[in-house]
């Protein structure tokens, strides 16, 4: 849980019994090695109910960030330290409550991925008003043309040289 507020997420929809994590710390679960990072703005995010957290998430070769719903337009030195030699980011990229599309472009540029999956952006019938993925595409403007609604990633298929922003479609 990137953000433990209900508009943030809905844990209680998943079934079985899964492994939920909701505070910072280091977490090994089913082969993967779950780093959950602080990052506090300021004291009012505790008085808000906002204890964001982004995640590193090492498996099977890979490594994974996920910044959640990220609102800080950068990151501190500490917290990018824990986001070195990334293979994936997942970030926000629609403004309003998340990251603008130009802020996301920033922080590509300081992590420096294999592969991005933009997040957190403008679909239809969506009552939140974000932007759509599109500008961000156009910040960044690497997007490749094809859509998958699905993405299966093995190590050995990571880009080695060029970076790749791929949007997936809702399914």
């Amino acid at each position: 849980v990137s953000e433990n507020r209900p508009e943030q997420n809905n844990v209680q929809a998943i079934g079985g019994n899964p492994f939920i994590i909701k505070h910072p710390g280091e977490f090994e679960v089913a082969g993967a090695f779950i780093y959950g990072i602080n990052i506090f703005k300021n004291g009012d995010d505790v008085k808000e109910g906002r204890r964001p957290l982004i995640y590193r998430i090492e498996l099977e070769g890979i490594t994974i960030a996920h910044l959640g719903s990220l609102y800080r337009a950068s990151l501190k030195d500490a917290e990018l330290a824990g986001l070195r030699d990334i293979d994936i980011l997942t970030l926000p990229v629609g403004g309003g409550t998340v990251i603008s599309p130009q802020q996301a472009d920033n922080l590509v540029s300081q992590i420096e991925p294999r592969i991005v999956l933009p997040m957190y952006h403008h679909l239809p019938n969506l009552k939140q008003k974000l932007e759509k993925v599109d500008k961000f595409c156009k910040e960044i403007g690497v997007c490749q043309a094809e859509r998958p609604n699905k993405l299966k990633i093995n190590k050995k298929d990571l880009p080695q040289d060029d970076m790749q922003v791929i949007v997936l479609e809702k399914a």
